[in-house]
């Protein structure tokens, strides 16, 4: 669904963006269902918050994929969708995550399944996420980096107005204006 047709939903909008901005770590989880239709999240959240160590995206549950063909028509519009919407000349990683029961299921009942042939990224998903608080002190600093290049372009852009009128007003005074 569209979060910018309601107020309720520009409002949820606004409080996920800044979530996104303050977290150690962001999450982007894609059901195989849905996996293009998240265009919201694409071009108004992710892009403030981008970055190898700070987004993982992963593609959730590819146990509801019967055949591996559909796993990677799901996979395909994706990394499509991520790199048109966020603008991306090369698609971050994408973890593949799917129901420890069903893997282990699969492995006694079904060997040749597709799903024993791919690995279950779930227990490195597990290991990002215990590790983000860790990356706290290099987070704030980017940010604070980032926040000082910000303001340093503003300043000299409000330097620059002020040469430019301090010189029309010399011009204008010579002139007799």
């Amino acid at each position: 669904r569209s979060f910018k047709n309601t107020e309720e939903g520009l409002l949820q909008l606004k409080i996920l963006k800044r979530l996104a901005q303050t977290a150690d770590l962001t999450l982007a989880l894609f059901d195989p269902h849905k996996a293009g239709s998240a265009r919201d999240f694409y071009k108004e959240i992710l892009p403030n918050t981008v970055s190898s160590d700070r987004t993982i995206f992963v593609l959730n549950r590819i146990d509801e994929c019967p055949t591996i063909n559909d796993l990677l028509q799901i996979y395909g519009t994706l990394c499509f969708g991520l790199a048109r919407d966020l603008q991306l000349i090369d698609v971050p990683k994408i973890l593949l995550t799917y129901s420890q029961k069903k893997e282990e299921q699969l492995k006694t009942e079904q060997p040749n399944h597709y799903l024993n042939f791919i690995k279950n990224q779930r227990q490195t998903l597990v290991d990002s996420v215990l590790k983000a608080p860790l990356h706290q002190l290099s987070h704030t600093i980017s940010y604070l980096n980032k926040q000082t290049t910000n303001l340093t372009l503003l300043l000299d852009a409000l330097i620059n107005i002020k040469k430019t009128r301090r010189s029309r007003m010399l011009r204008v005074s010579l002139l007799g204006f």
